[in-house]
């Protein structure tokens, strides 16, 4: 189903939803986590509720039907497919003869129902591939819609992973109005386990019946519960249920809550939401323009920053250096930004200087860098660039607490005095994350490029066709090793003139040492709409 229409708030902005998945509307489709609906051309699910079994969820998807995560252009011509794909996480859309867009789509297709909870629609749709491959006794396409179908089954069997509002679920609003403004209360149950909390604030000047209106047409927009339960009454509450009741195809009533009706488990819920709201109300405004002018006002910069990037160093035991960063620009952490660096360096100071320095080489130059280290870090790159003519940026950095990688004890710059990291400062919280995503980049990369640089080494064997065609050849010479010996006269029994020519003159070159490494190539991915305010929303990764 399509969504025709925006969520708006009656002052036309975004209406703060729970967890949704969304099918995006490019010509190799995504599934990415929001809390926003919008009118884009996108297939929006949901609400999905609890927020971690949705995150498991996310992971789920991506592994089980292999969609793209990459937010890179895609057509088709790359010669060889990213790490996902040998991690088993992507189709590989990018390289045309592994996946073409037809066969991605189909995929799409399975995936829209899984989505939808459209269950035994899902399973049709999987017996049939299943049945029809065996007809055509592809009894391995066969196996590889039955393991879909099995990991499905077992996905849905497991009770905590009911993740899915269709209609067994109440809502409950706990209206408080007072002098000072009308503060509403959303909880959300399945029986008496709390799913997730909302709340909704408004002026004072605002109707109950006006706000609870607002609320209904704006929130309830792609799922409605079995039931919505209010603490008071409000004009047109019977005509709102005969709405959504319109909107959804079956009865779902409004009622006033009694005692009978109010739930130990939701008043213990609101409160817990009251007490988040106020520490959240008590936190300095997270914009971007506050953001930048507390950093210059904190490490005492020149001027406000718009670019900021963060650079970590990845390595093991002194060997093999991967250098990363991580880009924020003006309030947004820009994924496709991100980047890294084989470095050719044999130390980690080094390494990280030399990723520096290429950054400041580009005309896309940050106005502050963060270094995930300490003064050695620091002192490193900021000698650098006193003894060179590159063009300068202030330098701060992230120091660690003992034993604790993912956390921040205080940051350093040339200038100031250590500053403790403040857990309550938005703007010291967006350089722990931006810390994090160049750390996690970094090691991601580096495990990348240790793990899966042998799935590469065929293409540097045979660069002149494709990949399908490599893995074919692949599969009839048995190995690499093998290959690489066979005769002139053994390929063209093998193969046909015209992949054979292409084969013998590849091995040529090979045998005389003249080929060259095939990279893995390593792409950026994101799980979550970068303008849904779903950073918070990542896969947990349960297992391969």
């Amino acid at each position: 189903m399509k969504n025709d229409r925006g969520v708006k708030n009656f002052d036309g902005t975004q209406a703060g939803l729970y967890p949704h998945l969304k099918i995006t509307n490019e010509t190799f489709p995504r599934v990415l986590a929001t809390r926003k609906v919008e009118n884009d051309g996108a297939e929006y699910f949901g609400a999905f509720l609890t927020k971690t079994a949705l995150r498991i969820l996310i992971d789920f998807v991506n592994r089980t039907f292999r969609l793209r995560s990459c937010d890179i252009p895609i057509d088709g011509k790359f010669s060889v497919p990213c790490t996902q794909h040998y991690d088993k996480r992507c189709l590989a859309p990018c390289v045309e003869s592994l996946c073409d867009r037809d066969r991605y789509l189909a995929m799409v297709d399975v995936v829209r129902l899984f989505l939808a909870n459209r269950r035994s629609e899902f399973s049709e749709a999987l017996q049939f591939r299943i049945q029809l491959a065996s007809d055509a006794l592809d009894f391995e396409a066969a196996a590889y819609w039955r393991d879909i179908l099995d990991a499905v089954e077992k996905y849905w069997s497991n009770p905590r992973w009911n993740v899915w509002l269709d209609g067994d679920a109440v809502d409950t609003f706990e209206i408080e109005n007072d002098a000072d403004a009308l503060r509403i209360f959303l909880v959300t149950q399945r029986g008496r386990y709390v799913l997730g909390r909302k709340f909704f604030s408004y002026e004072r000047e605002t109707s109950i019946g006006e706000a609870m209106s607002k609320i209904i047409q704006g929130f309830y927009q792609r799922y409605a519960p079995k039931e919505i339960r209010v603490s008071r009454d409000f004009a047109d509450r019977k005509t709102l249920a005969i709405y959504l009741s319109d909107k959804f195809g079956r009865q779902v009533p409004i009622t006033l809550l009694t005692k009978n009706t109010r739930r130990a488990s939701t008043s213990r819920a609101v409160r817990l939401t009251r007490d988040e709201t106020e520490l959240d109300g008590a936190k300095p405004e997270a914009s971007a323009k506050a953001i930048s002018s507390d950093l210059k006002r904190l490490f005492g910069l020149k001027r406000q920053p718009r670019r900021i990037e963060c650079f970590d160093v990845a390595h093991i035991s002194g060997r093999g250096f991967v250098a990363a960063w991580s880009v924020w620009i003006s309030g947004d952490f820009v994924g496709s930004e991100y980047g890294w660096r084989i470095s050719p360096e044999t130390t980690e100071l080094a390494s990280l200087v030399e990723a520096v320095v290429f950054r400041l080489s580009k005309t896309d130059r940050p106005d502050l860098i963060t270094l995930d280290g300490g003064k050695p870090q620091l002192n490193a790159v900021t000698e650098m660039l006193s003894q060179s003519r590159i063009a300068s940026a202030e330098i701060i950095a992230a120091a660690k607490p003992p034993g604790k990688h993912s956390g921040v004890a205080y940051f350093l710059s040339q200038s100031r005095e250590p500053i403790e990291f403040d857990e309550m400062s938005p703007s010291q919280n967006m350089l722990k994350i931006l810390r994090d995503d160049a750390h996690d980049l970094a090691n991601r990369v580096h495990r990348d490029l240790r793990d899966t640089k042998h799935n590469y080494e065929l293409a540097a064997v045979l660069p002149s066709i494709n990949e399908a065609e490599r893995r074919s050849i692949l599969r009839i010479s048995g190995s690499i090793r093998k290959l690489t010996t066979l005769s002139e006269t053994d390929v063209f029994n093998l193969y046909d003139a015209r992949t054979a020519r292409k084969v013998v003159h590849d091995l040529n070159v090979f045998r005389n040492g003249n080929s060259q490494p095939v990279t893995p190539l390593i792409v950026p991915i994101r799980f979550d709409d970068p303008d849904g305010s779903a950073d918070d929303l990542r896969p947990i990764f349960t297992s391969k």
